[in-house]
C-alpha cells in the first residue's frame, strides 16, 4: 500500500507538469533509480505504473483499445522494456540485490522473453560512501589548509574541458584520512594502531612541493581522459545489450548489437582497463578513510602495512593512470575516441592510449604498493559505490527522471553493548548492574582474541562512517549536525535529479525540528513539492506504532511552495482529500469514536509558502533575525489548527518570563564517568540516593512510572 503511494505522489509531480501532458513515448524514456534498494519493491512498483501510464496514454492518442483479452500479455512487455533498460538500484547487501533481480524478474516475465540481465543498472555498493567528480582549485591546493578546502561538483557533461589546474578531490589526500583513529573506545583495545594512525595523519599536513603539483594536475588530466574512456565504454555496453522487446503502440526502440554479455562483463572486469583504473583509486581514497585498527587486516606479507605518504600516493597514481607521454608525429588521431562506435574501435582505442601514457600492469603497481592490497581489502568489506563512474551514461545525461525508496533510518553511532552482546547476551540481558561487574564481564570477553578483533574493527567501521556521511565535503547540508544516513540519502537523491526529476522518499522528519539543522531545513524547504507525515498507529509500516514518519517528494530547487498534511493513518485518506470539495467539518486525529480519525477532507491539505515559514518562525524561533526558510517546521492537522497558531505566533512569548530549568544528569553518562554507581537494597544515607522523578510528558502527567527497588550512589 505504501509503496504504491509512494511512486503515485511522485508521478503526479513528475508527469503532465507545466499544464502540458506528458507524451507515452516519453514515459519509456524516463530512468528510475531506488538507491536503497532492498527487496526492490519500490523499483517493481515504479515499473508497473509507468507500463500502466504508457499504454493508458497511447491508447488515447492512437484512438484505439488493446483487446481485454490481450491487455496483460502487452503491459507485460512495457514493464519487461521499462525494467531491462530504465531502472537502477544500488544496495550493500548482494544478497538483497539479487533478491531485487528476481523481483523485477518475477514481476516482468512474459511469454518469449529470455532471462533478463540487470548487471549494468542493479549494484552491489555502498550508495552513500564513494567518490564523485568533485575538484579543489589549484589556489587552495597552496594554502597551509589544503587538506581540508572544500571541492567544487563539476558534471561529468564536462569531461574533456580545462582544469587549470585543479585537481579531482578522490586525487588528494584529505584530514579525512585515518577517521578510524577518532575511536576512542578503542583506545585501550589497539593503542599501538592508533598511535602510528595518528603519526601519519600528522605526515600528510605540510603542503605539497611545486613539482607534486605539477604531478598532481598531470594525474587530473588523465583521470578525465580514462574516464570519458569508461564513459563511452558503458555507453557502448548499453546500447549493445538492448533487448528487442514489442512494446504496443511503439516501433521506434533501440535494439542491441552483436557484443555479448560475457564480453561486457570481461572488459569491464579487467584490471588494465580505464572502469577498473579509475575504479581501484576510487577504491582506495575511500579505503583510507577507513584505515583498520587490526593487524591481521593491515598485514601483507608477513608485514603490518603503513598507509601511504603523499608522494607514495602519487607514485601508485602515476603508475595506474598514467602520464601525459609524447605522441609521435602522425599517431595523434590514435588517441581521440569521442566518436568510437564500435566496441573493437574502442578497445584499440583505450590500448593507446594507456600505451602512451606508460600506465603499467596494476598487479605490478600492487606489489610496489602493499598499502593498495590494504585498500582491497577494505574496499571489498565495505563496497564503496562511485555513482559518476558506475552509472556514467546516466550522469552525462543529467541524471535520474524518478528516485523512489526507504532509505535507512540509522545514525552511525557506536554501541559497545551491543557489539559485546554479539559473544555475550548478557550485555543487552542484564539491567541495572554495577559499573565494575561491567567491567569485569567486558575484559572477560574481550579477551577472547578473535573477538576481540571484531569489536575493534566494527568500532573502526562505524567511526569511520559516521565521519564520511558527517563531512560536510561529502554532504554540504549536514554541516554541524550528527550524521543520521537518511538525511545523506535526501541530499544524494537531490544530487542525482535530472533537472526535471523527482524522489519519493519514506523518512522520518527530524531534521525539520532539529534546532540545529537550519541548513539542510533551507534545501529542504525549497525543494519539496509534498509532505505527508503518517503516525503507524494502523501498523502499515514494520516500526512502532507510536513513531512517526513522512513520504516526501522532492524535485528541483525552486521558490518554496508545497503541500502538507500532519497526523496520518492512511494514505487513502491524503488521495481522497486532495480531491474532497470541503464540505462537513474538519477532521482531527481522532473522530467521536474515539477511534483514529481516517476521513478526507480538503481542508487536512494545506498550502505551505514562505508566507507559512514565517508564522513558524514567530512560533518556535527564539531568534527572530533567523530566515524563515530555516525555521523549524510545525505540524498543524488542519487549516482550523493553522489559524489558531497564526494568533499564537503573535502572542506573547513565554521567555519573557526568563525561565531556568535544570536537565538533571545523564544517567549513562554519570555511570560511566564513575559519578554514579547502581546496586541493590537500601541505601546507607539519603545523602547517597538518588531519587528518579515522574517521566513527564505534554498531556500525561506521569507518561512514564518512576523505577522502584533501586538506589543509585
Amino acid at each position: 500500500m505504501l509503496t504504491r503511494f509512494v511512486v503515485g505522489q511522485a508521478l503526479e509531480e513528475l508527469l503532465d507538469q507545466n499544464d502540458e501532458r506528458t507524451p507515452a513515448r516519453d514515459i519509456l524514456d524516463l530512468t528510475v533509480c531506488e538507491p536503497a534498494l532492498g527487496s526492490g519493491a519500490f523499483a517493481v512498483e515504479a515499473v508497473q505504473q509507468l507500463a500502466e501510464q504508457y499504454l493508458t496514454r497511447r491508447q488515447e492518442e492512437l484512438g484505439e483499445r488493446i483487446d481485454p483479452d490481450r491487455y496483460s500479455t502487452e503491459l507485460q512487455k512495457v514493464k519487461a522494456y521499462i525494467a531491462l533498460h530504465q531502472v537502477y538500484g544500488v544496495d550493500l547487501n548482494a544478497t538483497a540485490v539479487e533478491f531485487a533481480e528476481i523481483s523485477l524478474w518475477l514481476a516482468t516475465m512474459g511469454e518469449g522473453l529470455l532471462a533478463p540481465w540487470f548487471g549494468l543498472h542493479l549494484r552491489r555498493g555502498n550508495s552513500l560512501v564513494g567518490a564523485r567528480r568533485s575538484l579543489i582549485p589549484a589556489r587552495s591546493l597552496k594554502d597551509k589548509g589544503w587538506l581540508t578546502a572544500t571541492p567544487v561538483d563539476k558534471p561529468i557533461s564536462t569531461l574533456g574541458e580545462e582544469l587549470s589546474g585543479a585537481v579531482h578531490h578522490f586525487l588528494l589526500p584529505t584530514d579525512g584520512w585515518g577517521s578510524t583513529v577518532d575511536a576512542k573506545e578503542a583506545k585501550e583495545l589497539a593503542p599501538e594502531a592508533l598511535t602510528r594512525l595518528k603519526k601519519w595523519r600528522s605526515s600528510l599536513r605540510p603542503k605539497p612541493t611545486n613539482p607534486q603539483l605539477t604531478a598532481l594536475a598531470v594525474l587530473a588530466r588523465r583521470t578525465d581522459r580514462l574516464w570519458a574512456l569508461a564513459l563511452r565504454r558503458l555507453q557502448i555496453a548499453e546500447s549493445e545489450i538492448r533487448r528487442q522487446i514489442d512494446v504496443w503502440g511503439c516501433d521506434d526502440l533501440p535494439t542491441g548489437g552483436a557484443v555479448t554479455r560475457e564480453q561486457i562483463e570481461e572488459s569491464l572486469a579487467d584490471p588494465r582497463g580505464a572502469y577498473q583504473r579509475l575504479r581501484r583509486v576510487m577504491d582506495a581514497w575511500c579505503a583510507l578513510w577507513f584505515w583498520p585498527l587490526t593487524d591481521e587486516t593491515a598485514t601483507v606479507a608477513g608485514e603490518v602495512v603503513s598507509p601511504p605518504s603523499l608522494q607514495e600516493w602519487i607514485d601508485a597514481l602515476q603508475k595506474l593512470l598514467g602520464v601525459e607521454g609524447k605522441v609521435r608525429r602522425g599517431h595523434e588521431a590514435q588517441l581521440t575516441f569521442g566518436q568510437i562506435d564500435t566496441w573493437d574501435e574502442l578497445g584499440a582505442a583505450e590500448e593507446t592510449d594507456l600505451g602512451y601514457s606508460g600506465a603499467i600492469d596494476p598487479a605490478t603497481v600492487v606489489e610496489a604498493h602493499p598499502w593498495l592490497t590494504v585498500c582491497e581489502r577494505v574496499a571489498a568489506d565495505q563496497g564503496f559505490f562511485h555513482w559518476e563512474l558506475d552509472f556514467a551514461p546516466l550522469f552525462a545525461q543529467g541524471g535520474f527522471d524518478l528516485q523512489v525508496g526507504n532509505p535507512p533510518w540509522v545514525r552511525p553511532r557506536i554501541d559497545l553493548d551491543s557489539l559485546l552482546a554479539e559473544e555475550d547476551p548478557w550485555f543487552k540481558l542484564a539491567n541495572l548492574q554495577s559499573q565494575q561487574k561491567v567491567i569485569d564481564r567486558t575484559e572477560g570477553v574481550l579477551s577472547r582474541p578473535t573477538f576481540r578483533s571484531f569489536v575493534i574493527t566494527s568500532l573502526a567501521e562505524t567511526t569511520a562512517m559516521s565521519a564520511f556521511a558527517g563531512d560536510e565535503r561529502n554532504y554540504p547540508c549536514q554541516k554541524g549536525l550528527q550524521p543520521d544516513l537518511y538525511r545523506c540519502f535526501m541530499e544524494l537523491s537531490w544530487k542525482h535529479q535530472s533537472l526535471a526529476g523527482v524522489s519519493s522518499l519514506i523518512h522520518p522528519v527530524s531534521h525539520l525540528t532539529d534546532e540545529k539543522a537550519e541548513l539542510l531545513r533551507r534545501f529542504t524547504y525549497s525543494r519539496l513539492r509534498r509532505l505527508w507525515q503518517f503516525i503507524n498507529k494502523l501498523g502499515l509500516f514494520d516500526i512502532k506504532d507510536h513513531k512517526t514518519y513522512s513520504i516526501n517528494i522532492y524535485g528541483s530547487e525552486k521558490p518554496i511552495n508545497f503541500l502538507s498534511a500532519a497526523s496520518l493513518y492512511h494514505p487513502n485518506t491524503v488521495t481522497n482529500s486532495l480531491i474532497h470539495d470541503g464540505s462537513g467539518p474538519e477532521p482531527g486525529i481522532k473522530d467521536s469514536s474515539d477511534k483514529w480519525d481516517v476521513k478526507p477532507h480538503r481542508d487536512r491539505i494545506l498550502h505551505v509558502s514562505r508566507e507559512t515559514l514565517d508564522i513558524w518562525r514567530k512560533m518556535v524561533d527564539a531568534d527572530l533575525s533567523n530566515p524563515p526558510e530555516s525555521t523549524r517546521m510545525v505540524f498543524a492537522v488542519n487549516k482550523s489548527a493553522t489559524k489558531i497558531l497564526s494568533h499564537i505566533a503573535n502572542a506573547t512569548r513565554i521567555n519573557y518570563l526568563k525561565p531556568q530549568y535544570c536537565g538533571g544528569l545523564n544517567a549513562k553518562k554519570s555511570k560511566q564517568s564513575g559519578l554514579i554507581d547502581i546496586s541493590w537494597g537500601p541505601a546507607a544515607s539519603w545523602g547517597e540516593a538518588l531519587l528518579h522523578g515522574s517521566h513527564l510528558h505534554v498531556g500525561t502527567t506521569f507518561f512514564k512510572p518512576s523505577r522502584q527497588h533501586e538506589e543509585q550512589r
